[in-house]
């Protein structure tokens, strides 16, 4: 894969084409207006969709404390619902995106908050501290997860036989 975010020139998506890498779409970016290319409904097939990644505040920290008034409403607008759970919300519209692979930090599986960051980039102290709990795999988040895979049909059982 190609990270393909911030400043990217005609060149680098050449070369990213050309080898057939697949790009990065991070919906914790997408929020500005419908032609985002980070929003599902523009995504290509050839890319991997996060909620965020290493380098982002967990996606309930995003919500609950970057998240200004008209983005949260562009949000619900584009979700169609008042969002309640902006995890699991997030998550649906990753699953449902055209990209080919879809990735959720264990920190969004979890449902956890700003505390839980990994990286802060440019950050010089406290970056790279988190662990994944020891009772992390009996939380109801395991189950969500599996849910909406298989809802979404991305569950390795549900993948045609090559």
């Amino acid at each position: 894969m190609a990270e393909d975010l911030g400043v990217i020139t005609p060149g680098v998506e050449k070369l990213r084409d050309d080898f057939g890498f697949p790009g990065m779409k991070v919906l914790q970016f997408a929020w500005s207006d419908p032609a985002n290319p980070f929003l599902p409904h523009n995504h290509p097939v050839n890319c991997i969709v996060y909620t965020g990644t290493h380098d982002n505040n967990t996606t309930r920290g995003w919500w609950e404390n970057e998240v200004d008034a008209r983005t949260r409403g562009f949000v619900n607008d584009y979700l169609g619902h008042d969002v309640q759970d902006v995890v699991w919300s997030m998550a649906r519209a990753g699953m449902r995106s055209a990209g080919r692979v879809f990735i959720m930090p264990m920190q969004d599986v979890l449902a956890l908050g700003s505390s839980a960051r990994m990286n802060s980039p440019g950050k010089r102290a406290g970056n790279w501290n988190w662990r994944l709990p020891l009772d992390a795999l009996d939380h109801r988040g395991k189950d969500a997860l599996l849910h909406i895979t298989r809802l979404y049909q991305r569950h390795p059982d549900q993948q045609p036989k090559r």
